[in-house]
């Protein structure tokens, strides 16, 4: 039996690619959003594909949300602060947020 997703929310196969990631915290999905918008300035002539965030761990107690941004590119750029990685295909649930970066939130 397939199971219908809720509306925005699609089911997508993602190639393996790479990708310069930076690992981050972030106590909000706005915040996460708003971080995309900063790391994303320096190497904007790098990527090639919107930038994927996978949480590697949800908040605790004090401890926000641990992510890893990973911004699409093609070869090996290497820029401080970004790991270049592959990352693996997967199947993954896509949401694509519209409006305000403030509206956003888990």
């Amino acid at each position: 039996m397939t199971q219908r997703l809720p509306e925005g929310i699609t089911n997508k196969k993602v190639p393996s690619q790479r990708a310069l990631v930076i690992r981050s915290e972030a106590e909000s999905q706005a915040e996460v959003l708003r971080e995309i918008a900063g790391l994303m300035r320096p190497i904007a002539d790098q990527v090639i594909g919107p930038p994927l965030c996978r949480l590697l761990e949800f908040p605790r107690g004090d401890r926000p949300l641990q992510v890893e941004i990973a911004f699409p590119t093609c070869g090996k750029p290497r820029i401080p602060g970004y790991e270049p990685k592959e990352i693996p295909g997967a199947d993954v649930l896509s949401i694509r947020h519209t409006g305000d970066v403030g509206t956003a939130g888990w």
